[in-house]
């Protein structure tokens, strides 16, 4: 279920003025911070139903029954499409989403939507092409323009440079994350880390999905910028999330990042969490990530053909209870 969020956060604030209240003082009643309120304010956050049943006896109205006016009709073929497309970028099977976009061009243009509806599309649409033009073509440039497009579509005054300004969703800093990554190719990698460690400070303790890739990308920044203790604090902190949270996605990626720490850290085990690693991209069926993998292995000469020690059979039993519990 999608809704606009724009509108509802504009109800939100005039429900909120009517009553005389600041958003202080609603953080003061509800024990929500100012920034939770600035975010369901500027329609960037969808509130939980427990953040929604803290606050609707404060602005006397039932926030859950108000949610459901601000529903987004006709979405479900794109988000049929978005599911698809987010499947292929999360196995790195780039090569496809061409055909995708055009099909995605078809719904934008057929579909009568909202305008609140047409911008997140959009959104997304800009998205894809940033990561076609920076997979696929190598043009880091273009695809920089690409993610701003992106980026100013739900915020109009978005600037790169003065980023920090901004209150961003989840999928915004999903966007900044990329721009980040973008800045380590064209300027300079410390850029790239400072806007990293931003979006691991702002995005909502509960979207572990877009921390992990954050986490992910802060250890491998750090790997480029040759901080290999930090590299390896990052990505175990990714694999604790993961563990904590039953997540599977990212774990092969947080371990690959592990073992090059450990490698150029000259630490013994890093030979255990690159075979982790293969081993948990064979469950995930992530070959073209494997493929990379196994190719930096050869180019350091790591022999990962070996037989898994005790400690990756007793890691493969959780896995397994992992693994269940997502079905």
């Amino acid at each position: 279920m999608y809704y606009n969020l724009e509108a509802f956060g504009r109800k939100i604030s005039q429900i909120r003025k009517n009553l005389g209240y600041t958003q202080k003082d609603i953080s003061n009643l509800s024990s929500l911070t100012i920034e939770t309120l600035r975010k369901i304010e500027n329609g960037k956050v969808l509130p939980t139903q427990i953040t929604l049943e803290l606050l609707s006896p404060i602005l006397k109205v039932d926030l859950n029954q108000l949610l459901l006016n601000y529903r987004i009709p006709n979405y479900d073929e794109f988000n049929k499409l978005k599911n698809k497309i987010e499947c292929k970028i999360e196995n790195g099977n780039y090569f496809n989403l061409e055909n995708d976009l055009k099909y995605m061009k078809k719904i934008l243009d057929k579909q009568n939507l909202n305008n609140y509806a047409y911008k997140l599309m959009h959104q997304f649409y800009y998205f894809v092409e940033a990561i076609i033009l920076k997979k696929i073509y190598k043009d880091y440039e273009k695809s920089l323009s690409k993610l701003i497009f992106a980026m100013k579509v739900m915020t109009p005054k978005f600037n790169q440079i003065k980023y920090k300004e901004f209150v961003y969703c989840d999928f915004e800093i999903r966007i900044l994350m990329n721009i980040a990554l973008l800045f380590s190719e064209l300027e300079s990698v410390e850029k790239c880390q400072e806007m990293l460690l931003f979006c691991l400070n702002s995005i909502n303790s509960d979207e572990i999905n877009i921390k992990l890739k954050i986490l992910y990308n802060i250890s491998y920044t750090f790997h480029k910028m040759n901080m290999h203790s930090k590299a390896l604090y990052f990505a175990n902190e990714g694999i604790k999330l993961c563990i904590e949270n039953n997540k599977l996605n990212c774990l092969a990626h947080l371990y690959s990042r592990k073992g090059i720490a450990q490698y150029f850290l000259r630490d013994e085990t890093y030979i255990t969490s690159l075979r982790t690693a293969i081993n948990l991209y064979n469950i995930t069926n992530q070959d073209n990530f494997k493929k990379l993998l196994i190719k930096f292995c050869k180019i350091y000469k790591i022999d990962t053909t070996k037989q898994l020690n005790r400690s990756i059979d007793n890691f493969q039993t959780k896995l397994t209870n992992i693994s269940f519990s997502l079905i």
